[in-house]
């Protein structure tokens, strides 16, 4: 994430499809009872179907999410899923976290949300710190290993990640939830670790033609590393209108936030020493025999402060019986700033002079 740059782009992929069913009632012989499909928005990328799609890939339903999901980030969530393994950079799964795909990192994950890909254009990362609680949203996970079944791009040689949220026409009222954890570790006795979360949603659920849901919250964690804490606010408001053969859905999503840097990993023989493999170092490094130098503990005043809006407009068509058109418009702004302390060069350079 870069500071102080804005980047924006705004785009309208579509694409055809054809259905063998329409969004209306149907009665099968011989059966009383009706069935109703409920009013959705179509997704513009191509997702696998069981039994038809020459692809290896796993589904995320809305009830497995809900199951294993409170705070922590996406990629924490998606571990559950072959081929997938993730690392988070304060510890405990809250704020900066990244996940490996066959082997390859998220610049050669295309991820998308409601097809719409998540892939920052100058870097290929993928920033899961700017769509705090997403997961809270999410109606199903798809993820595709391999190239998949479409032309993704370069970006999707380890796989793809497609997360589509709620058209939220099911939900109807207000929930609110909050709750914490705490963790001592180092034999100390000592509280080190806090994590919690506040959340407030409302929904009208589907009224006339129209759906409204909100949802804000709050996640707040000291981190596992010292000086790794993140403060993680959320937002997500959609609005949906339902026509008889045309549906459109508005999303607005993101989160201001401010958290400590920790992106300094640290060295191996750290790592089965409880109190060593706390610390937040700004740089370190090995002279020529092999030992650590340089070693600079991160100061409190190393953080950042970024938002990232998200605004979708999704709508489906419904044109006859057999033939349907999706598209979706996005626009992206980011704004921010990360302040660190790179004092420590100058004893670096001292050396090399």
């Amino acid at each position: 994430m870069l500071s102080k740059k804005t980047f924006a782009f705004v785009a309208i992929s579509i694409f055809f499809a054809f259905a063998a069913k329409g969004l209306k009632a149907e009665r099968s012989e011989g059966d009383s009872l009706k069935t109703f499909k409920t009013p959705s928005v179509s997704v513009t990328a191509e997702r696998a179907v069981v039994g038809k799609s020459p692809a290896p890939f796993a589904n995320l339903s809305k009830a497995e999410i809900q199951k294993s999901y409170v705070y922590d980030d996406a990629p924490a969530l998606l571990s559950s899923l072959p081929s997938i393994i993730f690392y988070s950079e304060n510890g405990n799964n809250v704020g900066y976290s990244y996940l490996f795909m066959r082997g390859f990192d998220q610049r050669r994950v295309s991820v998308f949300v409601n097809g719409i890909p998540q892939n920052d254009p100058e870097d290929h990362e993928v920033y899961w710190i700017d769509m705090p609680d997403i997961a809270s949203n999410a109606e199903n996970v798809q993820v595709q290993r391999g190239a998949g079944i479409v032309n993704y791009g370069a970006a999707s040689i380890g796989g793809s990640v497609n997360l589509t949220t709620s058209n939220f026409v099911e939900k109807k009222g207000v929930k609110f939830f909050t709750g914490a954890g705490f963790q001592e570790y180092g034999g100390s006795g000592e509280i080190k670790q806090s994590v919690s979360k506040t959340s407030i949603e409302a929904a009208s659920g589907l009224t006339g033609n129209y759906a409204v849901y909100a949802r804000l919250s709050r996640i707040n964690s000291t981190g596992y590393r010292k000086n790794s804490w993140a403060k993680l606010n959320s937002y997500f408001l959609g609005v949906a209108r339902f026509d008889e053969n045309f549906s459109t859905q508005i999303n607005v999503f993101g989160g201001p936030l401010n958290d400590g840097l920790a992106y300094t990993g640290l060295p191996k023989e750290y790592i089965k020493d409880k109190s060593k493999r706390t610390l937040n170092p700004s740089y370190w490094d090995y002279d020529e025999n092999g030992n650590i130098v340089y070693f600079t503990n991160r100061r409190k005043q190393e953080v950042e402060e970024f938002s990232q809006p998200h605004y979708e407009i999704l709508n489906d068509w419904k044109i006859n019986e057999n033939l349907s058109l999706s598209s979706s418009l996005f626009y992206y702004t980011g704004d921010g700033y990360f302040d660190y302390d790179g004092s420590w060069a100058k004893d670096i350079l001292k050396d090399w002079t």
